[in-house]
């Protein structure tokens, strides 16, 4: 897995880092330092800093099959159209904090969704973590489920790859507090519309439903106690 880190809060970064770890190990393999001055903007040090990650790990004879990183457009890009042979994963967090903040904004016009929000969430994690020997359509199979959840119809689904919801029945579950939503109400309408855009399903088809980029996440975090993004440091100071 892949992530990148900069020096400085915001677009304005002087020095980007990129970090590369063997995700089943837990070990980081390779750190990449950039300067806004060898791109052409801030926002291009993060692509270049993976570009000479996997040069360098490409170097050394280690076969890259799989990587994990976010959905950065620019690494999407050069992945799917430079390295076709290694399998580009999505951080399952990423994706669903920008679900999440759609839905919470839907809430406004919607209030009806809001106990739902949670649960929704944990939806989209268990989408991919329950599908680790299966096809990427059956992660996107499993997660349109929800739109026949929501409105309390648990078997008979349209997709035929999930049929029927994996949960308990209701007796087994207890008194459900959340209240259904009704079939073709605004509400519902509303979050299958954003639960089935094409965007966010091509997002969901390449979750990874194994390692996630959250232990990069906490080795940047620990880098920051020493180098905080508010100070000034200089390239060795960086390195």
């Amino acid at each position: 897995g892949g992530d990148g880190r900069s020096d400085s809060p915001g677009h304005c970064a002087k020095y980007g880092s990129y970090s590369t770890m063997e995700l089943s190990a837990n070990k980081i393999i390779d750190i990449q330092m950039v300067q806004k001055n060898e791109v052409t903007s801030s926002n291009a040090m993060e692509l270049e800093g993976l570009k000479r990650s996997l040069k360098c790990l490409e170097d050394s004879k280690l076969e890259i099959k799989t990587i994990v990183t976010d959905r950065h457009p620019s690494i999407q890009k050069f992945l799917r159209l430079s390295k076709k042979h290694v399998k580009h994963e999505y951080d399952t967090w990423h994706v669903a904090k920008g679900f999440k903040k759609k839905i919470l904004k839907l809430i406004k016009s919607c209030p009806e969704l809001a106990p739902w929000v949670k649960s929704i969430i944990n939806h989209i994690y268990w989408s991919a973590s329950s599908s680790k020997d299966d096809k990427p359509e059956m992660i996107v199979a499993k997660w349109l489920s929800i739109c026949n959840h929501i409105k309390n119809k648990h078997t008979g689904h349209e997709d035929k790859l999930f049929p029927k919801c994996d949960h308990e029945t209701k007796r087994n579950r207890g008194q459900n507090k959340k209240k259904w939503l009704k079939p073709k109400s605004k509400g519902y309408d509303a979050f299958c519309e954003l639960a089935q855009n094409k965007r966010l399903l091509n997002d969901v088809r390449k979750l990874s439903p194994g390692n996630q980029t959250s232990n990069i996440e906490a080795f940047h975090s620990l880098i920051n106690q020493f180098a905080p993004k508010r100070l000034h440091f200089s390239y060795i100071g960086m390195l």
